[in-house]
């Protein structure tokens, strides 16, 4: 007769990985682009757990989704990519607009990046997306509220 592991030892490992798509709350984050409206769906990182932790160790992430990283007054935000095995770009938020972009910032990289004055949010997605929707620095963005 076979024995299966008690539930509990399931759930406990289940609890045990990364954290994945899902695990935090979820926003749309709409950004003025040149061709219209785009509406990112995005994972809100408003504490200082889920900022630090971010998307690592995410191996994909949606054409449309993001992860927005929420602060409670403006900052000098830096941030790094170490332990994100995928490519993204940066926009950097203040008063409604983007005010500086890093495009395909180094993936599983220390390098830091960081805006040049404080921002209120910074908003993550794919490489090249950025561009594809053509937002760029002075694009009005609407940010979920906090």
């Amino acid at each position: 007769m076979t024995r299966l592991p008690p539930l509990w030892l399931a759930f406990f490992l289940l609890g045990c990985g990364q954290q994945e798509a899902g695990s935090l709350p979820l926003a749309d984050v709409v950004l003025q682009g040149t061709q219209g409206d785009v509406i990112v769906r995005a994972e809100v990182a408003a504490d200082t757990g889920a900022r630090a932790r971010g998307l690592m160790g995410r191996q994909r992430l949606c054409d449309l989704c993001g992860m927005i990283f929420i602060f409670d007054a403006p900052v000098r935000a830096a941030m790094w990519m170490k332990n994100t095995p995928l490519p993204l770009d940066m926009a950097f938020i203040a008063d409604g607009r983007i005010v500086h972009v890093a495009h395909g910032t180094p993936f599983d990289d220390e390098t830091v990046i960081a805006a040049p004055v404080p921002v209120e949010a910074i908003l993550e997605v794919n490489e090249g997306r950025l561009e594809d929707w053509g937002v760029t620095v002075g694009s009005f963005v609407s940010l979920p509220a906090r």
